[in-house]
């Protein structure tokens, strides 16, 4: 699309003094949604505005260090215009590159891929797998649900005591963001409905986002302790009696510094033992079933609102993964029969032909992908029965589109395809 290859070639040009937290707004002059901006760059990249951003900047890093051998993270951030940490620099490079930025090899090894995903994660220590991380990240977690926030970028002072231990620990970018929208997503995805995922959380952020986990026990304890210490006294014992052996855990503790730092290094055959009758375990999941009980009255709102059903809704996005035209136009058949056929309803089901994936909808202020006009006139034009053909019409048109070779245009794809689909319709 030549608006974000525009955008993409001012990337280019000034990667030193564009903001990763700020990405979003290069998209402003085109008067875009932010949805709308992160699918289209998705399509035209297979990246995220952040994340090519961030890959951008991690490669011209590389670049200035080829130049200068000598050159230390704290001068090539500086360089790169990084306004994240230097720890989460020195992660990133690891992970782009398989090597530190000093030029030291990482022996790096695929880990199994998660629900569908297609690129691999790479982590080097069985703890990923073991029972202690699964009880040591509960808990990191339930501290973030403690606080009765959705977000660690608030002002929330619990919360800004996590974000700063995991930027100074060994957890990986991009942070969380417990947004409205990762949390729907987290949460109420198809095939993960009310269930609490805490891998999932720890490991991927909806389908493009990252966050590799810690290779040992250490960095959780580490977190957990860090933020419990910096608490009054009532919330510090909630916290820490969630591990019943704190202290036999710190008897045998070493100290090193990093940076200006204190890390906390464990007996790595000492087990934390969790202690499930502590406050912070109640507590915290009366505040996630709250969450949970909330969204899922945004998402049902959203689906009648649409005249629409969570159980065909699912089956349409899987026959469009699978490319299954029969299997579309029969579920078609019964999403269009629902209800009215109302405007955000036929725009939804179009954008998901595109790509099906709920991660971009916006289900407290519908934003329209294509152009609004447009759908009321194909509503009014169409006979009723005739709307799920159309669509499928629509979907083939916008694959063989996306496969050839067709010059770009100002004007966005799926809009020019209803055009041509309408007038030839309208012909007849």
């Amino acid at each position: 699309m030549a608006y974000i290859e525009e955008i993409i070639e001012r990337m280019v040009q000034n990667v030193g003094n564009i903001s990763i937290g700020e990405v979003d707004v290069l998209r402003k002059p085109y008067k875009i949604s932010i949805s709308k901006f992160k699918r289209d760059f998705k399509r035209n990249t297979e990246f995220t505005p952040r994340d090519y951003l961030i890959r951008m900047k991690i490669e011209l890093a590389r670049h200035y260090k080829l130049e200068d051998p000598t050159l230390t993270i704290k001068e090539a951030v500086l360089k790169i215009g990084w306004d994240l940490t230097e720890r989460q620099f020195a992660e990133q490079f690891k992970v782009h590159y398989g090597m530190t930025f000093g030029g030291k090899p990482i022996d790096m090894r695929n880990i199994p891929k998660w629900h569908n995903q297609e690129e691999e994660i790479f982590h080097e220590h069985e703890f990923m797998f073991s029972r202690d991380r699964n009880d040591l990240e509960e808990i990191v977690f339930r501290m973030v649900l403690l606080t009765g926030a959705y977000t660690i970028t608030n002002d929330d002072p619990l919360c800004k005591t996590i974000k700063y231990e995991m930027e100074n620990t060994c957890f990986r970018l991009p942070m969380f963001a417990f947004e409205k929208e990762v949390i729907f997503r987290l949460f109420f995805d198809r095939n993960n409905y009310e269930r609490l995922d805490l891998f999932a959380v720890f490991t991927r952020v909806g389908e493009e986002d990252y966050c590799f986990v810690p290779n040992d026990k250490d960095a959780y304890l580490n977190l957990i302790y860090n933020v419990a210490i910096k608490q009054d006294a009532a919330l510090k014992k909630k916290l820490l009696e969630c591990i019943s052996n704190w202290e036999e855990m710190a008897a045998e503790q070493d100290r090193l510094e990093f940076l200006e730092y204190k890390q906390q290094t464990y007996n790595k055959n000492i087990r934390p033992k969790i202690n499930r009758d502590a406050g912070i375990f109640e507590e915290s999941q009366r505040l996630y079933d709250s969450i949970t009980t909330e969204f899922k009255a945004e998402y049902e709102n959203l689906l009648q609102g649409m005249c629409l059903r969570e159980a065909e809704l699912s089956k349409y996005l899987r026959a469009v993964e699978k490319e299954d035209e029969h299997m579309i136009k029969s579920t078609l058949e019964v999403l269009c029969g629902i209800g009215d056929l109302l405007p955000e309803k036929l725009d939804l089901l179009l954008s998901l032909a595109e790509y099906p994936n709920m991660e971009f909808v916006e289900f407290e202020d519908y934003s329209f992908s294509m152009d609004k006009t447009l759908i009321s006139k194909v509503i009014q034009e169409y006979p009723r029965e005739s709307v799920p053909q159309f669509i499928c019409d629509y979907y083939r048109a916008y694959k063989d589109m996306m496969e050839g070779d067709e010059e770009d245009s100002d004007e966005y794809l799926g809009n020019l395809i209803l055009l041509d689909i309408l007038d030839d319709f309208i012909k007849l």
